[in-house]
């Protein structure tokens, strides 16, 4: 294993470039001088966040033969510095005829924006979507030399398979960092460095004319008609608010042998933080029922509660579920301590099949890499992506009444995971759980022990 997953270190071929250091009017001006020359450059911004807000300390900038370090702090606080002095890097980033080659882009523009005085960048290929997108599609543009290596973040999987290199683990990329040591410097353009030379290496892999017509046509957004839709008639959806219908759902989840299950909260500040839950979804074959959990706290009592956790733990009733943590941490918050039995986590068996199974992955459709998630398992398995757009995800679960088409998309994230695993029996056969459970350990061991041996 070690024989082709180690390879040489980025470092050494960072080392071998200049580090221009950007700190005033004169540094700019020939820093400036030298982007015009050049249709790609690689762009990153570091970022630091402050008692109130982020803000950018580094613009880096690569090409094929210097690393640009612009101190956007140092230029900012010069005695004659006004924002102009920033005005002609600001004017080259936001030409749309030089390509700026980013990483994790989306949330960085609108940051160097602010540090650019307003101008908006154009032209920029975000590789992170790109690389993951061409992988998706076209796998044989972003193979590596030599078998692959799992476990990988994608500026370290974009890093091995187009440049033959390695990141090391102690390379950090502090921007406070910068002036400490030589490794602070170099960790602070690695990552410029790494995308504007796999952009390059990409372009050697794919005609060069066809590469940025390859990427925006793989980076389309599904239309509207293209989004997967709820299969079931809408008197089939109940949304459960009473003693009475509560009971009854629960009567009729504990005749069911699968269930799809989901939950959905108030968004919160924190990313990847649920609050508390205020719908829990869960359907069968040919039904969705709508807990509204917020409704029910106030008419039901903790035993109350206690049936509908016995679906849960009933290991004779399988639950699917897609990234199961944080629904279960939210059940817990009502339901007690949850030892669910039978669960299915869709997300890690789609990868798991991916990886081990790529023969009964094959996308039914067209294939949408943008998408993400549970989208992409339903796009690949029944050939149209869910809406994940932020108007629908990212709604306040807490307001009431909630609208007829919010009621919809709960109810279709829940059965469509029932679908998604009625289709996957159907490709997987007879064996089909025992494959799906054998792939899901195959995968979990060598994934632990690639990350134990990094």
């Amino acid at each position: 294993m070690d024989n082709f997953r180690r390879k040489p270190s980025i470092v050494d071929e960072i080392k071998k470039q200049r580090i221009l250091h950007v700190n005033d009017r004169k540094t700019l001006d020939h820093a400036v001088k030298i982007l015009n020359r050049y249709f790609v450059v690689g762009l990153d911004a570091k970022v630091q966040r402050g008692p109130s807000r982020k803000y950018v300390t580094y613009i880096v900038l690569a090409t094929s033969n210097e690393l640009i370090l612009v101190d956007v702090h140092s230029l900012q606080r010069m005695p004659t510095s006004k924002m102009f002095d920033l005005l002609a890097l600001a004017k080259l980033l936001s030409d749309p005829n030089i390509t700026k080659v980013g990483f994790g882009m989306s949330a960085k523009q609108q940051l160097i924006k602010v540090a650019l005085g307003g101008y908006f960048l154009q032209g920029v290929v975000d590789m992170q979507e790109a690389f993951r997108a061409i992988e998706i599609t076209n796998s044989h543009l972003t193979a590596p030399s030599g078998a692959a290596c799992e476990g990988l973040r994608t500026l370290e999987k974009i890093c091995y398979n187009l440049l033959d290199k390695q990141i090391p683990a102690e390379l950090c990329d502090n921007p406070e960092g910068a002036y400490l040591s030589e490794m602070g410097r170099i960790g602070v353009v690695t990552e410029a460095f790494i995308v504007f030379h796999a952009y390059v290496e990409l372009e050697r892999r794919v005609r060069p004319s066809h590469l940025q017509s390859l990427i925006a046509e793989l980076l389309t957004e599904p239309a509207y008609d293209d989004y997967l839709k709820l299969c079931i008639p809408w008197n089939s959806v109940y949304l459960v608010e009473t003693v009475d219908g509560y009971l009854d759902a629960v009567e009729y989840l504990k005749t069911c042998s699968v269930i799809g299950f989901d939950s959905e909260w108030k968004p919160t500040r924190c990313p990847g933080a649920p609050g508390r839950m205020a719908l829990l979804q869960v359907a069968s074959d040919d039904k969705v029922f709508l807990f509204d959990v917020l409704e029910l706290h106030r008419v039901l009592t903790y035993g109350d509660w206690a049936l509908l956790k016995s679906i849960f733990t009933d290991s004779d009733i399988v639950k699917l579920g897609f990234d199961t943590r944080d629904d279960a941490k939210l059940l817990k918050d009502f339901m007690g301590p949850v030892e669910m039995e039978s669960v299915k986590d869709m997300a890690l068996i789609m990868r798991a099949l991916e990886k081990l199974r790529p023969e009964h992955m094959t996308p039914k459709g067209r294939v949408f890499p943008v998408v993400r998630g549970l989208s992409r398992l339903c796009n690949v398995l029944l050939g149209r992506p869910l809406n994940k757009s932020k108007k629908l995800s990212m709604t306040n679960w807490e307001k009431r009444p909630l609208a007829k088409v919010f009621l919809e998309y709960a109810a279709l994230d829940a059965h469509c995971l029932v679908l998604c695993w009625r289709e996957l029996l159907r490709r997987l056969g007879k064996k089909a759980v025992e494959l799906i459970d054998i792939s899901v350990i195959a995968y979990s061991v060598e994934t632990e022990a690639l990350r134990q041996a990094m």
